[in-house]
């Protein structure tokens, strides 16, 4: 399964970041992630980072 995590702020200025990737649960209680991207936007002055990793 696929997910996009983000920030959001309610004055809209600020650093934001998006985390996009997959996660799989593999027990009761336990789920893996891999993070596929980080974008940076706004204020922030990174570039895109792509990553595959599984934490």
């Amino acid at each position: 399964m696929n997910f996009n995590s983000r920030y959001t702020a309610f004055c809209g200025n600020d650093n934001f970041t998006t985390v996009a990737g997959k996660y799989e649960f593999f027990d009761k209680d336990k789920v893996s992630i891999s993070v596929d991207s980080v974008t940076y936007s706004e204020e922030w002055k990174k570039p895109t980072e792509i990553r595959k990793k599984k934490i």
